[in-house]
């Protein structure tokens, strides 16, 4: 059986699903066509059918993290030159939770923070993979389980992931020969009206 990637606006209807979904082999053929060495792909899009959980947090189902290896390995077989970096939102089993408040997913936002300057934890100016990993492994987890007390109206505080049954570990993959970490980009500098408040 075919497997897709269900972006946020994929038409669940007969006539329109095939035409909004994206093919898992048409991103096998863009790995195998592009000539970059290095390649990063950032995951926060699972089904997105809609569904609300009893929490009212919408989620989506599960990143499958086998479907997604079989193609990230074969295409860094194609090219041994080639390296992928895959950060996806959660582990295999778990659900992607977003946030009507941000309009996105948790994920993406302090992705999206992290590339703000937040995840430069040797304040060198530069954002690497690595550094970006360890910043949204520590505060994806702690978001979903503060959204989700919220909406349950919990005020208890506990350092306890599994502490309301809810979680979302964001992953990473390395394909390809080279293991070591990337460095993705430097931090933009902040305008001096902001940075003097």
């Amino acid at each position: 059986p075919a497997t897709f990637l269900m972006p946020a606006d994929t038409e669940i209807t007969p006539d329109r699903l095939l035409d909004t979904v994206i093919p898992i082999e048409w991103l096998r053929n863009q790995l195998h066509q592009t000539k970059a060495q290095r390649v990063i792909l950032f995951l926060d899009a699972c089904h997105a059918g809609g569904i609300k959980n009893s929490e009212g947090l919408k989620t989506m189902s599960p990143l499958t993290s086998k479907s997604f290896e079989i193609v990230f390995r074969d295409a860094s077989h194609k090219n041994q030159k080639q390296k992928i970096y895959v950060l996806a939102s959660c582990r295999d089993r778990q659900s992607s939770l977003e946030s009507a408040m941000l309009k996105h997913g948790i994920f993406t936002h302090w992705v999206t923070c992290g590339f703000d300057g937040a995840a430069d934890s040797n304040a060198d100016g530069l954002i690497s993979m690595d550094e970006l990993f360890a910043f949204v492994e520590i505060q994806v987890p702690k978001s979903v389980r503060y959204l989700t007390r919220v909406a349950r109206g919990m005020r208890q505080k506990s350092d306890d992931a599994t502490a309301d049954g809810v979680e979302q570990n964001p992953v990473r993959f390395f394909f390809g020969n080279d293991q070591g970490d990337i460095i993705v980009m430097p931090v933009a500098p902040k305008p001096i009206a902001t940075a003097l408040k």
